[in-house]
């Protein structure tokens, strides 16, 4: 009998991924959009660039101040560019709050990578505050665990 349980148990166990993965992934992308950047956007990351540029050597941490809509479009950009993806950016009062929609799985894409994520202002860095990939909750003791690590997968320190 005892036998059962813990084969039922190794069982759950080993489906555990496999449930994550199906909750994780999504018929359809949450954020769809295209990008539009305007010459204005384009004139002020120049002038944002070429202001930090000298100010900032690698392992610094730099301040830009930038606006909303700047940001938004910034992201849905490098969604676009790097990952065939849509972005959008909200920034709040002391937070900022993240959607990404990537295309997995070939083309057409039969799935999507759903992330939504809260990050609010610290002291130091902005810290996590939630995150969800598709319709899976993640817990922020397991975001905080591995934090460090994404951050050094990134190529920071943590």
């Amino acid at each position: 009998m005892r036998t059962r349980w813990f084969l039922a148990a190794i069982g759950l166990l080993a489906l555990a991924p496999l449930a994550a993965l199906l909750l994780a992934l999504e018929r359809a992308p949450r954020v769809e959009r295209p990008v539009v950047i305007t010459p204005d956007q384009v004139e002020r990351a120049k002038r944002i660039v070429d202001t930090h540029r000298y100010r900032v050597r690698p392992g610094m941490i730099g301040v830009v101040n930038v606006l909303p809509d700047d940001a938004d479009a910034a992201a849905n950009y490098l969604a676009r560019r790097f990952a065939q993806g849509s972005a959008g950016v909200t920034l709040g009062e002391g937070k900022v709050d993240l959607q990404l929609s990537v295309p997995v799985l070939g083309h057409p894409p039969p799935a999507y990578l759903n992330i939504g994520a809260t990050l609010v202002q610290t002291l130091g860095l902005p810290r996590l505050d939630s995150l969800r990939v598709g319709r899976l909750p993640v817990p922020t003791a397991l975001v905080d665990l591995f934090a460090p690590t994404l951050l050094r997968w990134l190529g920071r320190d943590a």
